[in-house]
């Protein structure tokens, strides 16, 4: 991962904190590289802080999962409109239409084709 992309997911990753983002998580324990579906926690500029009912980690290796916009329902797609200036495609021009798209856990930034998020439309993640 480039430093600018690493970057950029750390910036989106920072906005989602208090909205229960679960992660993809690869990590090393016991000589053996494992991968999990875990609760972000914390985030530092190096690593990432993740949570289970399990335990805990720290981890440098981690995507999140996200919803790409065009998986919005028509409902999601209203209520969305309803809170910017303009319509769902374009960028948001109110505070209150970024955070719903940060809390119902949209990918905004492109980070999924990117290869730096996961694709959570289906899998009844959250």
């Amino acid at each position: 991962m480039t430093q600018e992309y690493k970057e950029l997911l750390i910036k989106d990753l920072c906005a989602r904190l208090p909205y229960n983002v679960i992660c993809q998580v690869e990590f090393k324990e016991d000589g053996k590289y494992n991968s999990k579906v875990m609760l972000l926690s914390g985030i530092f500029t190096d690593k990432a802080y993740f949570t289970t009912k399990g335990g805990s980690i720290y981890s440098n290796e981690y995507k999140p999962y996200l919803f790409p916009l065009s998986s919005m329902t028509d409902e999601q797609e209203e209520e969305y409109n309803d809170l910017n200036s303009c319509e769902l495609g374009c960028f948001p021009h109110t505070e209150e239409a970024l955070d719903y798209l940060i809390k119902n856990h949209f990918d905004y930034r492109g980070l999924i084709p990117m290869g730096l998020a996961i694709d959570a439309t289906g899998l009844n993640i959250y």
